[in-house]
C-alpha cells in the first residue's frame, strides 16, 4: 500500500456535520467530503452510507496516519543529501564520533562557562553540593549548554520526530525491573536525604538540573546513538552493550580537572554508568518511549545528588543512601547479565520495519 496517499488534499472540505467533525478534529484529517452546492457535492441521502464507515475508521485512523508518517520518514531519509545522508546511513563509529564530538563542545562550553560564571558570581571555592549559586553556575549552565549542542544536531538531522516516536514495544516481564529499581532507589535516596543541609535555592537547581540531565544524556544516548546502531544493523544485545560503553565513555569527562584521591569514585562512577546505561536500555525497550528513559534519568541523578553530596560519590558515600546505590548496582548487574543471554535476536532495525509490514 501507497502509504503517501494517506494525506489531506487541499480539494477537501471539513464535513458540515458538526457531531462528526468533533469526532475527528483530534485527528487533523479533513474528510472527502463537499460544502452544499459545490459541484461534486453528495447528497444527504449520498452521505448516509459513509457515515456507516466512519465507526470503522475513527478507531484505525491514528495508527493509519502513524504508519503513514514513518513510511515518509523513510522516504526523506532515503533522498537525503549531504549532512543528513551522512548521518542516516549509521554505524557504530558514527556513533562513537557524534559522543566525542559533543564531549568536545561539552568540554570546550562548560569550561568557559564555569569561568565566566565564577567571576561573575563569586561563587568559586564554594560548596558545590550546597550552593545554590555554584550549582548554577558550575552545574546548571553547563548542562544547558550540552542540552543546546544535542538538540541542534538532532534537528539538523532531523531526527526528533523519530527518537520520540512510539517503538514497538519488545522483551519480557523482568525487564519491568530496570524501572522499577529505578524508582525505588530515587525513593530510598529522597527518603535519606540530609535536607537542612541545602538550601530551597540550591534543591530547585539540582532538581531543574536532573530535568536537563535527562533529557540530554537520553537524547544522546539512548536516542541517537541507538538510532545510529539500530541504522548499522546491530541487535538489539550489541546495541545495548555499544550504547552503554558510549554511556560511560561520556562520564569520563569527570576525570578532567579530577585528582588521584577522586580517581577511585570517577572510575566507580563509570561503571555504574555503564550498568546503568543498559537498564536505561531495557527501559526504552520495555517502554517503547525514549520520554519514560528521560524521565526516569531525570529523577536518579538529582536523588543521588542530594543523597551524597555529589554525583561521583553516589555509591562511596556512607548510609542508607549509599546502601541503595551498590544493591542497586548489583540489580543492573544482574540485569545486564540476563539480557545478554535474554534478550531477542531480532536487531532494533527488524523491529522498526514491523511498523511498515
Amino acid at each position: 500500500m501507497d502509504w503517501s496517499r494517506i494525506s489531506r488534499p487541499a480539494h477537501f472540505v471539513e464535513l458540515p456535520i458538526v457531531n462528526v467533525r468533533q469526532r475527528f478534529s483530534h485527528t487533523g484529517v479533513r474528510l472527502p467530503w463537499r460544502q452544499p452546492g459545490q459541484i461534486g457535492a453528495m447528497t444527504s441521502t449520498a452521505r448516509l452510507p459513509y457515515l456507516r464507515y466512519i465507526d470503522l475508521l475513527e478507531p484505525i485512523l491514528p495508527a493509519l496516519l502513524t504508519r503513514r508518517d514513518i513510511y515518509m520518514s523513510h522516504l526523506a531519509e532515503q533522498n537525503a543529501t549531504g549532512w543528513r545522508a551522512f548521518w542516516n546511513r549509521g554505524g557504530w563509529w558514527r556513533a562513537v564520533l557524534v559522543t566525542f564530538g559533543y564531549l568536545v563542545l561539552f568540554v570546550v562550553a562548560s569550561f568557559i562557562i564555569v569561568r565566566l560564571g565564577r567571576s561573575f558570581a563569586g561563587s568559586a571555592g564554594k560548596d558545590v553540593a550546597t550552593n545554590a549559586k555554584v550549582v548554577t553556575t558550575d552545574l546548571l549552565l553547563p548542562e544547558i549548554a550540552g542540552a543546546l549542542i544535542i538538540t541542534i544536531f538532532v534537528a539538523s538531522v532531523a531526527w526528533f520526530p523519530k527518537l520520540f516516536a512510539s517503538r514497538p514495544r519488545g522483551g519480557s516481564w523482568w525487564m519491568w525491573i530496570a524501572p522499577a529499581a529505578i524508582v525505588v532507589a530515587a525513593v530510598v535516596r529522597l527518603a535519606t536525604t540530609d535536607w537542612k543541609a541545602y538550601s530551597t535555592g540550591a534543591v530547585i537547581a539540582i532538581l531543574i538540573l536532573g530535568l536537563l540531565v535527562g533529557y540530554t544524556e537520553e537524547l544522546l544516548a539512548r536516542g541517537v546513538n541507538v538510532h545510529l546502531l539500530s541504522k548499522g544493523g546491530y541487535g538489539l544485545r550489541v546495541t545495548m552493550v555499544l550504547s552503554s560503553v558510549l554511556f560511560a565513555a561520556m562520564h569520563s569527562v569527570n576525570a578532567i580537572g579530577g585528582g588521584k584521591s577522586e580517581a577511585v569514585e570517577i572510575i566507580v562512577t563509570i561503571v555504574f554508568a555503564f550498568f546503568f546505561g543498559a537498564a536505561m536500555y531495557l527501559t526504552l525497550v520495555v517502554t517503547g518511549s525514549l520520554v519514560w528513559a528521560m524521565i526516569l534519568h531525570a529523577i536518579t541523578d538529582p536523588t543521588t545528588f542530594l543523597a551524597s553530596g555529589g554525583v561521583d560519590s553516589g555509591t562511596l558515600a556512607s548510609g542508607a543512601g549509599a546502601s541503595v546505590g551498590v544493591w542497586v548496582t548489583i540489580v543492573y548487574v544482574i540485569l545486564f547479565v540476563v539480557a545478554m543471554f535474554a534478550l531477542p535476536e531480532n536487531s532494533e532495525a527488524d523491529s522498526s520495519a514491523q511498523l511498515l509490514e
